[in-house]
């Protein structure tokens, strides 16, 4: 059997250097789980933005009375905050609809401060509505 008699442990330097690497090693994993949750809580925002634009296009053709040609809404939410406009338009006035009668674009632009920035998000689509003529008497 053998006995050691020189019991005395870690010197109080040795403790601090061990903290101090494991200190070092921890320290970009640390920074690394900083910037995911940053991203996660960006793009979050975003998609309940777009979540908000979706139901507000809803909302916004319910109020929007059959065959009106041009209609603008707008709503402000509180959060996240962001202010929301729905624009209904003729399609046909831009150069690559030019002479379909009918199409419409229906567009939610989305704008928000994200710190000193204003950022903008446009949902857009398309919609078609037949034109009816009327017959001359």
């Amino acid at each position: 059997m053998m006995v050691f008699k020189n019991n005395a442990g870690f010197t109080l330097i040795e403790v601090i250097l061990a903290i101090a690497i494991v200190a070092l090693g921890m320290m970009p994993i640390l920074i690394l789980q900083n910037e995911v949750l940053t991203r996660v809580n960006r793009v979050g925002n975003r998609l309940q933005r777009i979540f908000f634009a979706q139901q507000f296009m809803a909302e916004a053709r319910e109020k929007r009375e059959p065959g009106t040609r041009e209609f603008y809404l707008e709503r402000q939410e509180e959060f996240p905050a962001t202010k929301l406009l729905y624009r209904v338009e003729p399609a046909d006035v831009e150069p690559q609809f030019e002479g379909l009668s009918g199409l419409y674009s229906e567009r939610v632009i989305m704008t928000w401060k994200s710190g000193p920035r204003q950022e903008k998000l446009v949902l857009p689509t398309y919609g078609f509505e037949p034109v009816r003529e009327r017959k001359k008497q």
